[in-house]
């Protein structure tokens, strides 16, 4: 990733993309042999990179609607069982630059399963999914929703359908469901702190019979909260 973002901060410097720059980027990709979800968190950043050289909202919104529309183009993904497993590790930004990657891959439906959100920069991509057509469903649990910097409610207020757990015990899940094809789980909190300070971790995969087993306790929590 380093070698990646250097690339880019040297193309950015005079918004040329030169041959040398091209083959440089290349062999990069060829060398460090990335797979569709490294390649897909590789494109998030470089709209996160162009996106905030723009200081108007407008260009920005330009840019988000291009950047979904390059996935809409982009072949959708198929459950299978390959296995395939990749692991994000905190503090740092890895953990929830996968989440903003996944919400952003969203084809279809999101269903999200956590104790708390409160990162603005999480609750922004589910604001986009949700306004793009995506299926988003929510649910968590009651004692943080009223917290200081809890986005639950303000999610719920775009219209997003949320179900809370009101019960004495806690619902303490941290997984969600992209397009019933992959799952993203781990310890991970949707907060500021667990990618400044916390050590946590993600793991996403995309195996049917785990994909169904997570679909299976989304449905039976949904039922039981809603």
């Amino acid at each position: 990733m380093k070698e990646f973002d250097t690339i880019l901060e040297k193309i950015f410097s005079d918004t040329k993309y030169t041959r040398s720059e091209k083959e440089a980027l290349g062999k990069v990709i060829k060398a460090k042999d990335f797979d569709h979800q490294e390649l897909s968190l590789l494109r998030s950043r470089l709209f996160d990179t162009v996106r905030e050289k723009f200081d108007r909202k407008e260009e920005r919104d330009i840019l988000t609607c291009l950047e979904d529309i390059i996935k809409t183009l982009m072949p959708s993904p198929k459950l299978n069982n390959n296995n395939n497993v990749e692991a994000f590790f905190s503090p740092g930004d890895a953990c929830r630059d996968a989440i903003k990657t996944q919400i952003r891959q969203a084809r279809s439906s999101l269903d999200i399963c956590v104790f708390t959100i409160s990162d603005d920069r999480i609750t922004q991509e589910i604001g986009h999914a949700w306004d793009r057509g995506i299926k988003v469903r929510i649910i968590s649990d009651n004692d943080k929703q009223y917290d200081r910097g809890s986005d639950i409610k303000r999610l719920k207020s775009m219209g997003i359908p949320v179900a809370t757990d009101f019960t004495d015990n806690h619902m303490h899940h941290k997984f969600a469901v992209i397009d019933k094809c992959t799952v993203l789980a781990g310890s991970y909190n949707w907060t500021r702190s667990a990618a400044v300070y916390n050590n946590e971790d993600i793991i996403i995969l995309d195996d049917r019979q785990t994909v169904d087993g997570f679909m299976h306790e989304f449905e039976r929590l949904w039922a039981e909260f809603s």
